[in-house]
Parts: structure tokens; C-alpha cells; sequence
């Protein structure tokens, strides 16, 4: 076979490859606006809060110079995005969550009776001094008209990523007055601790740090969340446990312990007959023992760059380290101390009072901050 044989048979080879990936791009650009206007039509046509829409239907999409804006509708919960298009080197390291069922979960104010708002959180945000293009942001709520309201209010701040979920939640009824009766409270934290989940497995991404904030926090110390993180980088030599969770002292008014989920020690366990009740009921409540210690007595004679080791922690402010959450760490939706096998609950250790019992089994250590670190929780 002649030289010029050859190369002709290589020519025609190589045109052939280009026509394929050609036609193939094309297929692909065909494709995609056939879905698109399937996914526009089956919105359009939908009745307002109708469940019949694809799993993941593009609601919104715009692309500007400054951000991208996503809406999608995963069957009854929506999820608008927003991240600015800056470059790949100032990737966010920080995800700060809040959990809200309506605009009353940002609290009221006793001294002049005002009722906090989105805003008032995204200035409390601000007071940080945390750069907001090194920030993602995710709020996830339960109200269809604060869904709104939420979006066009943080549209307006550069936030790196920006996520807004509306949730309609998992059945719990407990009303913000009714949130600290027993009564309600396997209920309420097992619906939390659902939500919690949600909202943190769909915005995390890159992110190295995670801070869970709740909506009534309306004071923070300058510093708390670059401490955290600095914190976070500590591994205790007594127990080897990288410093996977973190948490502080929480006050309201004049309590200066208001977070009674953050503890070290130990708590009542059930006899034989409440055991057996607790299993299937609200019987048993566990209480603490002369062991337990509260944050307010674990930092005295502590300093501001000490942690204090913790069993249990709350969630007025708390750290997760992302790599801990891509293990596995999340938020128990039941009793996990005592559970069994022919049993689905335990007696102790739900939503957040849980996460650390996971957290160990995964060699990670809970801790509080020690010294002055402390932060305001609103009256009402």
C-alpha cells in the first residue's frame, strides 16, 4: 500500500471522528432544549401547589454577569440558588445553616417588643466581619410566603452561594410557645433533626467548615466563627479525637445559661419497667444526674482559647467540620442511646443531643469554648 494510501485512509478516518462529535453535539443541543421546554411546559401547565411535576423541574434560570440563579421544584420542597461567578481560587470554606418555620423563628426583642427579620440576621451575619465571597448561606423554611420574601432579601447580598429552601416540614404541630414542653419534644426534635438533615446534605458542597446558627440568635462576639475554625484545627492529646463539633455558651436575659443540651457527664437512665415503656412511649425522661455539667460551670476558671470537652451539645451555635458530615455525621431523628434491634427508639441522645455520641464513633470530639465566648439568644 502506497504513502499516499495511508495518509488518505488516516484523513478520512480523522474527518469521519469530527462529523461524529459534530452530530453528537448537536443531538446533545436538541436534547436539551426539548427538555427544557418540557420541563417549561409541565411548569406552566401545573395548578398552583400541584405535586405533579417531574422530580426535578428548572422553575428559574438566569445567568447574569455577576450570579447565577437557579429555581428547582424536587416534588413538594423548592430550592433557589444563587452563586456568584467569581474565580475558582476564592472557593467559599464556610456554610452557615439556619432552620426556620416562619418569620416569627427570628424571635422578638422584650426591651422594645420588635420582631427581628431576615435583615436583622444578615446584619448580625455582617458583624462577623467573616467575607461574605469566602460565605455560602442556606435557610431553609416553612412558609411559602417567607420562601418569597427570603428570596428577594438575600438576591440583594453577595453571598458566594446562596441557598433558600422552602420545606414543608414532616407533620410536627408544635408551636413556637409549645417548643420547651415535654410533651412535644420527640415529636418536634424528630421533625428538626429531619429538616436539619435536608438542608445540610443540599447545600453543602466544597465547603470545609459548617456553622449551625439558630434564627433567634441575635448577638454574636466579633471573632466567634473565625475562632471556631481556628479551634476546629486543635486534636486533643488526651483523647486523640479530632475536633470535629463545637459549641458556646448560650445566654437570654438574665439566664446565663440558657442551652441545657450542652452538657459533660451523665444522665438518668431507665429502670426495667420504664425501659420497657420508653421504647414505644414518652415515659421515660431523661434527667441529669449530679455528674452532668452545664456550659456555665465547664468554662469557669477557663480561657478564651481553651475548649472544654462536651457529651452533648446544642444548636444556638454550633461547628461541624464538613469532612465529619461527608463520614457520616448527622443529626439522629430518633432516641440513638439504647437503642435495639427489635426496637426503633432508645432514651436519650435525639437531634442534636445525638450528635455527638455519632460524632465519637467516628473519632471525632465535641467541645465547648472556654473563657468569655458566649452567645445572645432573643426573649421571646
Amino acid at each position: 500500500m502506497s504513502m499516499c494510501s495511508q495518509s488518505q485512509r488516516r484523513l478520512a478516518a480523522a474527518s469521519f471522528a469530527v462529523l461524529c462529535l459534530v452530530s453528537l453535539a448537536c443531538h446533545e443541543r436538541v436534547a436539551d432544549d426539548t427538555a427544557r421546554r418540557k420541563v417549561e411546559t409541565s411548569t406552566t401547565n401545573a395548578a398552583p401547589g400541584s405535586n405533579k411535576l417531574e422530580y426535578s423541574d428548572i422553575l428559574r434560570q438566569t445567568r447574569l454577569s455577576s450570579a447565577d440563579t437557579t429555581e428547582v421544584r424536587l416534588k413538594t420542597v423548592q430550592h433557589w440558588k444563587r452563586e456568584l461567578l467569581i474565580p475558582a481560587s476564592r472557593l467559599s470554606n464556610l456554610l452557615v445553616l439556619v432552620l426556620t418555620a416562619d418569620e416569627s423563628s427570628w424571635g422578638k426583642m422584650d426591651h422594645d417588643a420588635s420582631f427581628r427579620t431576615l435583615d436583622s440576621f444578615i446584619d448580625l451575619i455582617k458583624s462577623t466581619r467573616y467575607p461574605f465571597d469566602l460565605m455560602s448561606l442556606g435557610l431553609l423554611t416553612s412558609s411559602q410566603s417567607d420562601f418569597g420574601n427570603m428570596k428577594n432579601t438575600v438576591e440583594k447580598v453577595d453571598f458566594r452561594k446562596s441557598h433558600i429552601i422552602y420545606h414543608p416540614g414532616f407533620g410536627s404541630t408544635a408551636g413556637r410557645s409549645e417548643r420547651h414542653a415535654e410533651a412535644t419534644q420527640k415529636d418536634r426534635r424528630r421533625s428538626i433533626a429531619r429538616l436539619r438533615n435536608y438542608l445540610m446534605l443540599r447545600t453543602l458542597d466544597s465547603e470545609e467548615h459548617v456553622i449551625w446558627l439558630d434564627a433567634d440568635v441575635y448577638w454574636l462576639p466579633a471573632g466567634i466563627i473565625q475562632n471556631m475554625i481556628q479551634q476546629s484545627l486543635v486534636v486533643s492529646g488526651t483523647t486523640s479525637r479530632q475536633t470535629g463539633i463545637i459549641t458556646a455558651r448560650c445566654m437570654q436575659a438574665d439566664n446565663n445559661n440558657y442551652d441545657l443540651n450542652a452538657w459533660l457527664g451523665s444522665r438518668s437512665e431507665p429502670s426495667a419497667a420504664q425501659l420497657y415503656q420508653a421504647h414505644d412511649s414518652d415515659a421515660f425522661v431523661p434527667q441529669p444526674t449530679q455528674e452532668t455539667k452545664f456550659m456555665g460551670q465547664l468554662v469557669e476558671g477557663t480561657k478564651n482559647d481553651d475548649l472544654v470537652p462536651l457529651d452533648s451539645v446544642g444548636g444556638t451555635i454550633l461547628y461541624m467540620n464538613s469532612e465529619s458530615i461527608r463520614q457520616g455525621l448527622n443529626f439522629p431523628t430518633y432516641y440513638v442511646v439504647g437503642t435495639r434491634w427489635n426496637s426503633t427508639e432508645g432514651w436519650d441522645g435525639i437531634e442534636t443531643e445525638g450528635v455527638c455520641y455519632i460524632a465519637k464513633t467516628l473519632g471525632y470530639g465535641c467541645y465547648g469554648l472556654g473563657g468569655t465566648w458566649v452567645v445572645k439568644h432573643t426573649d421571646g
